[in-house]
């Protein structure tokens, strides 16, 4: 049993090593085309590939079944002077705090009053 061993062609090697030299300056979506392009989504904030998914815009002044309010901001009759909150109701505006001020430390307020009084000892 003996196998005839074939060498390549010397037209063959160098289709090869083009088709290798091609293939190595391709990107990482280039070489893998099934995965798709790395993409910056403007929607979502994230970084995804192009066929991964579909993020969809979702606008807050759509038109949601049962939406009482659309348009204007007008309050009930005889009533003046409501807040948003108490037309609408306040699980629209769920989530949204001002941010909250931050108490000093207490060691750190006695440090600034000891350090004025060196102050004006020394004055």
């Amino acid at each position: 049993m003996t196998e005839e061993i074939t060498k390549p062609t010397e037209a063959g090697q160098q289709a090869a090593a083009e088709a290798i030299e091609a293939i190595k300056g391709r990107s990482y979506s280039g070489r893998h085309p099934e995965l798709g392009k790395m993409i910056s989504c403007k929607i979502c904030g994230l970084r995804h590939r192009e066929n991964e998914r579909k993020c969809v815009q979702k606008f807050s002044t759509s038109n949601r079944q049962g939406d009482p309010v659309q348009g204007e901001l007008v309050p009930p009759e005889g009533l003046t002077n409501l807040t948003i909150k108490q037309v609408l109701g306040a699980a629209r505006f769920k989530g949204r705090m001002k941010p909250r001020r931050r108490p000093q430390k207490p060691m750190t307020k006695w440090i600034r009053i000891l350090v004025n009084a060196q102050k004006k000892k020394v004055q």
